[in-house]
């Protein structure tokens, strides 16, 4: 029986090399080599933070791989690979004899280009058998026509499994011996050459003994083969190799601190080939496809330090706030000078909150007064007044149930009043607001939103993501301008050929309001910080920001600039439960995280300036706009209001505001002390410039003697010259409310 396979065998391998030139499982001719190379991430900083491969493969030049490992290969794999085309007849028969003689298939045979077409065409299948093995060297003498014998051999280099998850000699290098394929030994490369014959089996991570077995094979191959000389293999075979650790992968890192981001990488990467490739539909499959197979190198906006402080941050102010176990949380920083996105972590569940609408509560606020001042509508020191009002059906209130009267358009947004913003809303027109915000990349507005007052408390169908309101709100620390969020900032091929480069363009950049308005609302932005509901993010650096908590506490913003950078921070959960707590929270983690760039000098110096004073205001006594105020007439005390300016803003409302002026009631004139009865002193207001001027000049005869027989005592402190404004009740609005009701 063995001997009539022995001559069915003879018979089939003279069949196949006397027809071969007639036959070939695969067209050879027209097959281009590309090799599926891994993709890397690379970020701004220059840490590589993701790898991406259906094969991990880094594809390295046949000259640059040492010769010592070329030999060794040769030696052990294929003695006589430049001699043979493709095949090795002498080696086919010698393996048959040995499979008769052990009655299966043991020994293959294969050269170094059969072994490469079985890599690179899957028409040839992995099976034991002869017309595999037909195939396989139909295919062999087909590569050999196509390509040089060192063409060949770079691609086998470069193709072969290595164990370990490593495919071609660079990445094993990189695996087994931590350095790149052009710095090994002799001792390595022999390691190294003896591995494709069982990779798994011999990989030197796990089973250094049979590799160093199989590695003192190779040596004594390459002796034979005279590519060394017998010293040499004896002192390879004592050279110490030092096998790097078993990496263990750092899954929580890449799946947790960079898996969102690496996704936004993906779906721009999405918009780039879509753009190269207009006549055809690019899907997410397609870019995913291209990244694992194409070996690109992207480089990503991403700062690696600014994202592990970021993530820090977020973990330490759940922690400490007791809800690291209830809540999660999303970061994004972006420099707003060119919109590349530095951080973007989505939290520590499968599903990216970054990219997630939710209830941007009082964080939207700012954008309807920008529209209002954008059109001329209000000014910073317009009054508006906080009270109780009804719209339709909609009865809104402020989180105090309180309302505080007249206070100026810029402490409405300091203290985060809800009446004021939705007058304002109301004011503009809501579908007008809803138009103004979605021109500053907001693509969650549903139509349901529309004619929907609530909006300016952030009752939003869907709201609004951290991403998209990151870029909105850049827009007040940059002049006005927007520039687009990104995240890649090139993209290389295997080549190294760029094939890709952000460039600034007006499709990517635009002025969403004037500088003026831009000016005037961060202004007001860092008096929010300064003594507003956003204190917790303070810096010694000029910040400013916004809160935002939405109703029953289910999501807690804060959003702010502090130098070239602009951020969101959102904590809340997937399932939208409600939390303890408010946005103050999200103010400390911001201020906690910004602080520490500051510390590492990842804020660009230049562009961080420091605070001289957080709360450089006073409070001024003014007429009541409700007053129908005739020139020249006293005003009462109550039609006098009380409201917080700026130092510097005073001079707007001179005009208005009331000074307290001590008169005889008798003469109508200014009260003389000492001349002027007691009894007759009386406090009245005045604007400014229209009191009375003149003293009393009544002689006060009948009055002085009745003072004497019955004098009338004087108050404590009564006679002292008093020039301050009238001490008048009225209440503050509470700084630590923030939000949507």
């Amino acid at each position: 029986m063995k001997k009539l396979i022995l001559i069915v065998a003879i018979i089939l391998v003279t069949i196949f090399i006397a027809f071969g030139c007639s036959y070939s499982p695969v067209d050879v001719q027209s097959y281009e080599y590309k090799p599926n190379q891994k993709t890397q991430y690379i970020s701004s900083d220059g840490e590589l933070i993701e790898e991406a491969y259906n094969q991990n493969r880094t594809y390295v030049k046949l000259q640059d791989m040492p010769q010592d490992l070329k030999d060794g290969i040769i030696a052990v794999e294929d003695s006589r690979f430049y001699e043979h085309k493709g095949y090795d007849l002498i080696g086919i028969i010698r393996a048959l004899f040995t499979n008769v003689k052990e009655g299966e298939i043991a020994e293959g045979a294969s050269t170094i280009t059969q072994q490469l077409a079985r890599n690179l065409f899957e028409e040839i299948t992995t099976e034991q058998t002869v017309m595999r093995k037909i195939n396989e060297v139909m295919v062999a003498r087909q590569l050999e026509k196509k390509y040089s014998k060192d063409q060949i051999l770079e691609m086998y280099l470069n193709e072969i499994y290595l164990g370990s998850g490593t495919y071609g000699v660079q990445e094993a290098s990189v695996k087994y011996f931590g350095k790149d394929v052009k710095d090994l030994d002799l001792a390595e490369s022999a390691m190294l050459a003896g591995l494709p014959q069982a990779p798994s089996a011999y990989a030197p991570d796990e089973h250094f003994d049979l590799a160093k077995k199989r590695q003192e094979i190779v040596l004594r191959r390459m002796v034979s083969g005279e590519y060394i000389t017998e010293d040499e293999a004896n002192k390879a075979k004592e050279a110490e190799i030092i096998i790097v650790s078993a990496e263990v992968k750092e899954d929580d890192k890449v799946d947790g601190e960079y898996r969102a981001f690496i996704n936004q990488v993906v779906l721009e990467y999405v918009g780039i080939l879509q753009e190269k490739h207009p006549d055809r539909e690019i899907t997410r499959e397609d870019a995913k496809e291209s990244i694992q197979n194409d070996g690109l190198t992207i480089q990503t906006t991403l700062d690696s330090r600014v994202q592990a402080l970021g993530v820090e941050s977020i973990n330490d102010g759940l922690r400490s706030s007791g809800l690291d176990e209830l809540a999660t949380g999303a970061l994004v920083t972006v420099d707003h000078s060119t919109g590349a996105v530095l951080a973007y972590y989505g939290g520590n569940t499968e599903i990216d909150m970054a990219s997630k609408p939710r209830s941007p509560a009082s964080v939207i606020k700012p954008f309807i007064y920008a529209k209002a001042f954008d059109d001329g509508l209000l000014t910073p020191n317009s009054l508006i007044k906080d009270e109780s009002i009804t719209f339709a059906n909609y009865t809104p209130r402020n989180v105090d149930n309180k309302f505080v009267g007249y206070l100026t358009a810029r402490e409405a947004i300091v203290d985060s009043r809800n009446i004021p913003a939705i007058k304002t809303m109301n004011a503009i027109g809501a579908n007008n607001t809803l138009e103004y915000i979605k021109k500053f990349g907001i693509t969650t507005i549903a139509q349901k939103d529309y004619n929907n007052l609530a909006i300016a408390t952030g009752g939003m169908t869907n709201g609004i993501t951290p991403i998209e309101m990151t870029q909105a709100f850049s827009a007040f620390s940059n002049g006005g301008v927007i520039n687009e969020v990104h995240f890649i900032k090139s993209i290389t091929d295997s080549n190294k050929k760029i094939i890709y480069e952000r460039k600034a363009s007006e499709k990517n950049n635009w002025q969403m309001m004037k500088p003026e308005t831009a000016r005037e609302m961060k202004d007001i932005l860092v008096d929010v910080v300064g003594r507003g509901t956003g204190t917790n993010a303070k810096s010694s650096y000029i910040t400013g920001g916004k809160t935002g908590t939405s109703s029953e506490n289910k999501d807690l913003w804060f959003v702010g600039f502090t130098g070239n950078i602009t951020s969101s921070v959102w904590i809340g959960n997937v399932d939208n439960k409600s939390l303890s707590g408010s946005s103050s929270r999200s103010a400390q983690i911001y201020g906690d995280y910004t602080n520490k760039l500051i510390q590492e000098n990842l804020i660009q110096k230049n562009s961080l300036k420091p605070v001289v004073s957080h709360n450089d205001t006073t409070s001024i006594f003014i007429l009541s706009p409700d007053v129908n105020y005739t020139e020249g007439q006293s005003i009462s005390i109550g039609q006098v209001i009380s409201i917080v300016v700026p130092a510097d803003q005073i001079g707007y409302f001179e005009d208005k505001r009331v000074y307290p002026v001590e008169i005889d009631k008798e003469s109508g004139k200014l009260f003389v002390e000492d001349h002027c009865p007691v009894q007759n002193k009386e406090t009245r207001y005045y604007l400014m410039g229209q009191g009375p001027t003149q003293t009393c000049d009544l002689d006060h005869l009948w009055d002085k003697i009745e003072d004497f027989f019955n004098p009338v005592p004087k108050e404590p402190g009564e006679g002292i010259e008093n020039t301050d404004e009238p001490n008048l009740e009225i209440e503050s609005p509470n700084r630590d409310s923030d939000d949507n009701v």
